[in-house]
């Protein structure tokens, strides 16, 4: 989990799990990146900018300068996952919910501006009922009150249970790009400008190629990743640069003026709350927090979001309050 800080050159890290099955004394508390996930989304979010002097000289590159979405802003890596050793000896990934749940807080307490979670569990029978009893929704919840925005990754394989209305769910797509490169046949003879489109493709050439694909690995020391790990810190250093321009905007007006542009629906914290007050086990976890538990409910239909659903043949009036952020010089209503 990392989060971006604006006007500030302080770098954070800190890590909740130890490394001891590695038996090895230096890596027992590493607080550093070890499969390199972290360090690719960090880097996706506020990369400074980096030349990829291994793409010079390919005839199609224009530019082979890169950066992270937005490089003006600061990390603080928060590290959740860890590798355990099952009964059977075989390693996995894990992260425990408190320790994520506690790694939210204290990004909050830190005063961060965006949060950025590269991680999602499955949509579960609890979860499904209850938006609180997911540790994701639970910490960023109280994020947004604290004015912090914060974005999650939708997951990739399965339906996410960070879906709540206070983050911004991000998604992908195919990576649909091209790997441009030059091979050298055992003949000696170099093919330049070889497109990476398709391992499936059939021909000398492709199998050639697929002999040797590694597209984790295509650019020497750089290494290429897709997906909604990618997607998210995308979205989160585009949210650290409109709060540098705009940092009294709250995040429902942020995460609206990314989906909508120019006409904004406006989203507050307090409204959230008095959603989750029409949910039963959600209303419980409030009690369980201390939260207030007077006012209106406000039914999902009803919060001020650029959706709406409606069963065909129904009649329906629905309400809604836009902001118009424009070319005026106040906004409008």
């Amino acid at each position: 989990m990392c989060t971006c800080q604006d006007n500030s050159s302080t770098i954070g890290l800190l890590h909740y799990y130890d490394c001891s099955f590695y038996h090895d004394p230096a890596l027992e508390t590493f607080i550093l990146d070890l499969d390199g996930h972290g360090t690719i989304c960090a880097s996706i979010a506020a990369a400074s900018r980096v030349n990829l002097k291994c793409l010079e000289g390919i005839e199609v590159v224009t530019n082979t300068i890169i950066c992270g979405a937005n490089p003006l802003a600061s990390i603080a890596s928060y590290k959740v996952f860890g590798i355990k050793n099952n009964l059977e000896g075989e390693l996995f990934m894990e992260v425990d919910s408190e320790e994520l749940l506690d790694a939210i807080q204290r990004s909050v307490n830190d005063n961060v501006g965006v949060i950025s979670i590269s991680l999602s569990a499955k949509l579960t029978k609890e979860t499904s009922t209850s938006y609180l009893e997911d540790r994701v929704n639970h910490g960023t919840f109280g994020a947004f009150r604290e004015n912090i925005i914060s974005c999650v990754s939708a997951g990739n394989d399965y339906l996410s249970s960070s879906l709540a209305t206070w983050v911004i769910t991000v998604g992908s797509c195919n990576y649909g790009g091209r790997f441009y490169t030059t091979i050298q046949l055992g003949n000696g003879r170099r093919l330049k400008n070889i497109v990476f489109l398709n391992q499936n493709n059939s021909g000398f050439i492709t199998d050639y190629i697929n002999a040797i694909w590694d597209p984790i690995h295509l650019y020497g020391d750089y290494w290429i990743m897709s997906g909604t790990s990618a997607a998210t810190p995308v979205v989160a250093g585009m949210v650290s640069y409109i709060r540098s321009i705009h940092p009294k905007w709250e995040p429902g007006r942020i995460k609206s003026a990314i989906v909508t542009t120019g006409l904004v629906y406006d989203l507050t914290w307090d409204d959230c709350r008095r959603y989750l007050l029409g949910r039963e086990r959600d209303k419980s976890k409030l009690r369980e927090l201390r939260e207030n538990l007077e006012g209106l409910v406000i039914s999902g239909e009803n919060l001020n979001l650029p959706s709406f659903s409606l069963v065909l043949g129904e009649k329906k009036t629905f309400h809604r309050v836009l902001t118009n952020l424009g070319s005026r010089e106040e906004p409008t209503i």
